[in-house]
């Protein structure tokens, strides 16, 4: 398709399972960007999340239902992404990345504007890390999550190639502690389900399995916090 025939911009996530943060993502990023260009990848879903994403396909929601024999099998998530990503640059501009516990928030504009203006290849974003009302920065949320080129992950999808500088323009917030008893009862549940072996092995993913709720607290609340989330922002969650 030849690029001025391209529509501006796609988002998708590829989920496993993820019955608090799923509604909170679909609505955030269905503020600006329509929802037949927003595509959820969901694999291995229980029944409660079926009858979501089926809300979901109603209110025009692309879901793909995906099947892998294990959790966490980071090759296999890879080739989901690549080659969903590529699939999508080939009609659209832009694709957006993001697991469905990130938030793309530009600052000052509306993603929708942001978009609208945008003239770099990618965009990598500012990261910060939320527990509760508070937030902290983190370089480990500073992903490459906007691009308009085809982008290779490492496991889990922390850093990309090619790179690109952090644009402090565009933030990303990482809702995963938002709620301590909803991360809490999401590890218990995924601590219960048959995970790659070399995941384990490899210790990728392990702050997913811990069972322990004292090992967990330590996880949870183990960086300092220091300085509110802007309030908009909570607005636009908790709304």
């Amino acid at each position: 398709m030849a690029e001025t025939d391209k529509k501006l911009v796609a988002c998708f996530t590829l989920q496993h399972n993820e019955e608090y943060y799923l509604p909170i993502w679909t609505k955030w990023y269905s503020e600006d960007i329509p929802n037949e260009d927003i595509y959820i990848l969901a694999h291995n879903s229980n029944d409660n999340m079926k009858k979501m994403l089926k809300r979901a396909e109603k209110d025009k929601y692309n879901v793909e239902y995906l099947t892998t024999d294990v959790i966490f099998d980071h090759d296999w998530l890879n080739e989901i992404v690549h080659a969903k990503q590529r699939e999508l640059l080939e009609k659209y501009k832009y694709v957006i990345f993001t697991d469905c516990d990130e938030l793309i928030a530009p600052k000052d504009i509306s993603l929708k504007a942001f978009m609208e203006q945008a003239t770099e290849p990618a965009y990598r974003c500012d990261g910060w890390e939320l527990v509760h009302h508070e937030m902290y920065d983190s370089i480990g949320f500073c992903k490459t999550s906007i691009s308009s080129i085809p982008l290779t992950y490492v496991h889990g999808y922390h850093t990309a190639t090619p790179e690109f500088p952090i644009n402090k323009q565009i933030v990303l917030y990482h809702i995963h502690k938002i709620d301590y008893d909803k991360a809490w009862q999401r590890n218990q549940a995924l601590a219960q389900e048959k995970w790659d072996a070399f995941a384990v092995e490899q210790g990728l993913g392990v702050q997913n399995r811990i069972s322990d709720e004292e090992e967990f607290k330590k996880l949870f609340y183990g960086h300092k916090p220091y300085k509110p989330v802007p309030q908009e922002i909570l607005d636009r969650i908790y709304s």
